[in-house]
């Protein structure tokens, strides 16, 4: 099976997971006032997911697994806190940054090697290195 060379995209997934005590909603303030918006402009779809939990997070990536086997390809944009070791969620708990690559390598395989993850947590650069090969 071949991959496109091209990068395209037709939605956009922000999962945010922020104590809302302690943290603005910067994931809901950035979806309703720009992404929302744009997504309508631009004929395409997209979804908001405030999580508190790992069971809620995986989740939602589980369900973004399931947009590629329907043919789309998303852009992933994930708000937490973060640190070297990975993610805080909103109830406390933590995901490792490790964690994630076998879900997001399965995303990345299902829109053809076309995922962008923005990882808007402090320290999220280290992901990259838990999805190296």
């Amino acid at each position: 099976m071949g991959y496109e060379s091209s990068l395209s995209f037709d939605s956009v997934v922000v999962v945010e997971s922020l104590n809302r005590q302690k943290s603005e909603p910067t994931g809901t303030n950035l979806f309703e006032n720009t992404i929302a918006p744009a997504l309508d402009k631009h004929g395409m779809f997209g979804g908001l997911y405030q999580v508190t939990s790992r069971s809620q997070f995986f989740g939602c990536l589980r369900q973004t697994v399931q947009m590629t086997k329907d043919g789309h390809a998303p852009i992933l944009h994930i708000e937490a806190h973060g640190d070297a070791v990975g993610l805080e969620l909103a109830s406390g708990e933590h995901i490792k940054w490790s964690e994630l690559a076998p879900v997001l390598t399965e995303i990345n395989v299902g829109c053809q090697m076309n995922l962008l993850v923005v990882a808007a947590a402090c320290e999220g650069w280290y992901l990259g290195s838990a999805t190296d090969a």
